[in-house]
């Protein structure tokens, strides 16, 4: 039965330029900032105003794929993009990366923050993990892995959940 005592509730559109109107990853940060990896870049929602971040060397017109926000000795977000992972300092608002061999990692898909890891799911080369301590990266760590596309990463109480074009997994 339906309880009409609820109260109603709406949604309100957030308009992106055209160009930037295919939003794949969303994010909120400690500070209650909303943030989203779209196919044009990298934009920030407060509520009220929508901003864009232009570093034409690293964000200008490349497509995120995926964000997580990430506490190293400062607040991070990181993005997973087709050119591999990069660091946006919170603080600065620049691209700044703590571990720069990430960027080795190229065609980002998905990423997570799991286990003192970050789960970094990418298109053609399997599953990565990166210590978020000392930076050291792993090559493809699942089981019996293949090249494949890892569209999504979910941590959850008992692993990870891999979800990728060939089937879902859990790490443990």
């Amino acid at each position: 039965p339906l309880d009409r005592s609820q109260s109603y509730r709406t949604f309100k559109n957030i308009s992106l330029p055209f160009d930037a109107n295919q939003v794949n990853a969303v994010c909120q940060d400690n500070q209650g900032l909303v943030w989203l990896g779209t196919r044009r870049g990298l934009y920030s929602y407060n509520g009220y105003d929508l901003h864009e971040y232009q570093d034409e060397r690293h964000l200008d017109r490349n497509q995120i794929y995926a964000v997580v926000h990430v506490n190293l000795d400062k607040e991070y977000l990181c993005l997973g993009t087709s050119r591999g992972v990069k660091w946006f300092d919170l603080a600065d608002e620049c691209i700044r990366s703590p571990f720069p061999h990430t960027e080795m990692t190229k065609a980002v898909r998905s990423l997570a923050v799991y286990d003192g890891y970050l789960w970094i799911g990418t298109q053609d080369y399997g599953l990565k993990r990166m210590s978020l301590s000392d930076g050291e990266l792993e090559g493809d760590v699942l089981e019996n892995g293949k090249e494949t596309t890892i569209y999504s990463l979910e941590p959850a109480e008992d692993g990870l959940f891999v979800a990728s074009y060939e089937c879902l997994s859990r790490y443990d």
